[in-house]
């Protein structure tokens, strides 16, 4: 787990948005499963990590979908595409295909 920390806290310089990677490992199909069915200590240490650079994340790349218990991915309401859309053109960025 040592070596995921390494690599997750090195992945914004090389990937600086990594939502999808983000998105899996906090939704409830990820860390926090396997912190509720372990409860080790250095999964909790994991996703606080990820929490931390989730937020360091512009707003544009967050929340756009998350998986559910059984792995299934959930998309967010339109409302939440188009928010997205608004953030990025007001930042500069290419809009979302």
């Amino acid at each position: 787990m040592d070596h995921f920390l390494k690599i997750l806290i090195k992945r914004p310089e090389t990937t600086p948005y990594n939502y999808q990677e983000y998105e899996f490992l906090r939704s409830a199909f990820g860390l926090p499963l396997l912190i509720k069915k372990y409860g080790y200590p250095c999964l909790k240490k994991a996703l606080q990590q990820v929490e931390e650079q989730y937020q360091n994340m512009p707003e544009a790349f967050r929340g756009h979908f998350t998986f559910d218990e059984n792995g299934k991915a959930v998309q967010s309401s339109p409302n939440d595409f188009w928010r997205a859309y608004v953030l990025f053109a007001q930042a500069g960025s290419p809009p979302l295909a």
